[in-house]
Order: C-alpha cells, then sequence, then structure tokens
C-alpha cells in the first residue's frame, strides 16, 4: 500500500524515485509512518508516507464531531466552541497536505536560524508531495527514548538538554510568531553531536506581530524581575 501511494505521487515506484528505500516503517506519525531511504546523491533521507484513505476517515470523524460541537456549544452557550472547533477541523485537514507543512518546516528553520544548538531538517522539495513528505534524516534518539535511561544522565546534561527544547519552543515564537503546537517527546531527537532536532511541521500556528510583541514584554519583565501591568 505504501508503494500504491509512492507510484501515485510520482508516478514511479519507490525504486526509481530514490537510490534505497527500506520498506519496513521506522516511526509512526499521526496521520502516515516513515521509512528510511536515500537520494540518488546518495543523502540519507526520512520519507513520511501518509495513510491510504486516511483524508476520508479523518474528514467524516470531523463531521460527526461537528454535530456534537454543535449541539454542546448550543444547550451549555458556550459563545465561541463553533468558532474554537472550526479552527481545529481547519488545522487538522491542512495536515493531510505535506507541501503546505513542507512550507511551515522552511518557516521554522528560517526562526531556528538564530538559535545555537537547534536544528530543523531540511526539506526535499523535489521529492514532496501532498502525500509524501522527503526531509533529511537526524541521527540520535528521541526524547521519548532519552527519558527511558535520564538515571545515568548528569544533571549538567540534563539542564543543557532542558534549556535546548525550552530554547527550540520559545525562540522561533518569540523570533517569528511561531507556534509548535505538538510538541511531545517523539518529535524531538537528541542528536549524536549533542543538537536537539525538531519534527513534525504539521501543526504549526503562526501569531500575530501583535500579539508576539505583547509576549516579549512580557517575557523580558519577567526575566528582568520587574513588575508587569496585566
Amino acid at each position: 500500500r505504501v508503494r500504491e501511494v509512492l507510484v501515485s505521487e510520482f508516478g514511479r515506484p519507490p525504486e526509481e524515485v530514490y537510490a534505497e528505500f527500506s520498506e519496513a516503517p521506522v516511526a509512526s506519525a499521526s496521520l502516515g509512518q516513515v521509512h528510511v531511504a536515500r537520494t540518488h546523491a546518495g543523502e540519507k533521507v526520512a520519507v513520511k508516507i501518509q495513510y491510504p484513505d486516511i483524508a476520508d476517515a479523518l474528514k467524516a470523524d470531523l463531521d460527526n464531531v461537528a454535530a456534537m460541537v454543535s449541539v454542546v456549544a448550543t444547550t451549555t452557550r458556550i459563545t465561541h466552541g463553533k468558532s474554537y472547533f472550526a479552527e481545529l477541523r481547519d488545522s487538522m485537514m491542512d495536515e493531510l497536505d505535506y507541501v503546505h507543512e513542507a512550507e511551515r518546516a522552511d518557516e521554522y528553520r528560517a526562526a531556528c536560524a538564530r538559535l545555537p544548538g537547534i536544528t530543523v531538517p531540511r526539506i526535499y522539495r523535489e521529492l514532496t508531495t501532498r502525500r509524501v513528505l522527503t526531509m533529511e534524516f537526524l541521527e540520535g534518539e528521541t526524547f521519548k527514548e532519552f527519558l527511558h535511561h535520564r538515571e545515568g544522565v548528569s544533571n549538567d546534561e540534563k539542564f543543557r538538554v532542558a534549556r535546548l527544547l525550552t530554547m527550540s519552543l520559545w525562540g522561533p515564537f518569540l523570533l517569528s510568531g511561531l507556534v509548535h503546537s505538538d510538541p511531545h517527546p517523539g518529535n524531538f531527537i537528541l542528536m549524536k553531536d549533542g543538537r536537539v532536532g525538531v519534527l513534525d511541521f504539521g501543526a504549526i500556528k503562526q501569531l500575530s506581530p501583535r500579539w508576539v510583541a505583547v509576549n516579549r514584554r512580557l517575557f523580558h519583565a519577567v526575566a528582568e524581575h520587574r513588575p508587569v501591568d496585566m
């Protein structure tokens, strides 16, 4: 079925699209699964492939939830219930388009460019379509894996990693107004060279300059121990 998706998107089988392609997935994503491959230029890449028919299944589920949200919002007088759900629905449906995700990954990479120790995988646009996303493969373990053996890690290393994790989330927001809305431990890689890699850009939220400016002022005030006029 993976082969069917690749042929449908590229018009060619995986052994022609990539120099090497591992049929066994190395990870699962919310709407697909990830395979390791190598480009014809010899570069190791991660290929996220959307599950067949997931778009129809997600739309059907959201339609069912929409009916329930409408009833609950009306009976409980939750004023903005429907608009909250509308934004959630639009965001989830947008995650089905990996070309948009590639664009958001590029935006997040640009926002992280000034942050030492943070890396965002490069996207291979020529190997990316609506249902296939090809990106640079980051060598290392996920934070989820790191947490399993944290007892054997020094406090200095824990603080270093925690600092980079905090920077990878707060930095893009304070610099560019971008929020990573899915920051679970599987979406961060502790790379072999000590850097922290950020993954999964399907749920990136761009906030307004005015909102970001207010948060910058608040951030500086708290960091400088100044009183804040809320």
